[in-house]
């Protein structure tokens, strides 16, 4: 598998670079998105945001901070978190160690809505 970030500037050369190696006659998939920076880690970063919510999210509704965090990666789906298909082939969202920082954004909008409807207040900072 070949994965590379490219622009359009430069896309047609890095093509061609592999084109050379492929099999005439053989079919390629080949997958063209956006990219976003990966999401942030550490203190006062993305990552700990999730995490504090749906901690504060799972205690308050008797769920663990990692049930809080599946379901708010599925329900973001309808925001636009990033999916990928699993070994069965079901589209499925990405993990969150997978999330870049528009994935992680739409996780944290979507743990603010359950809190809105709890309805139960964030705390943000500690």
């Amino acid at each position: 598998m070949i994965i590379f970030t490219a622009y359009k500037q430069n896309i047609k050369n890095l093509i061609e670079k592999y084109f050379i190696d492929m099999v005439d006659g053989r079919p390629y998939t080949v997958t063209m998105k956006l990219w976003y920076k990966p999401k942030t880690t550490g203190k006062d970063s993305q990552l700990n945001h999730i995490w504090g919510h749906a901690t504060q999210i799972g205690n308050h509704v008797g769920s663990s901070a990692r049930e809080v965090i599946d379901q708010a990666r599925w329900d973001a789906l309808s925001k636009g978190y990033s999916t990928k298909k699993n070994f069965k082939g079901r589209v499925v969202p990405v993990r969150i160690s997978e999330a870049n920082t528009m994935d992680a954004s739409y996780v944290i909008t979507q743990l603010h809505e359950y809190a809105d409807f709890i309805p139960l207040r964030l705390v943000e900072e500690e």
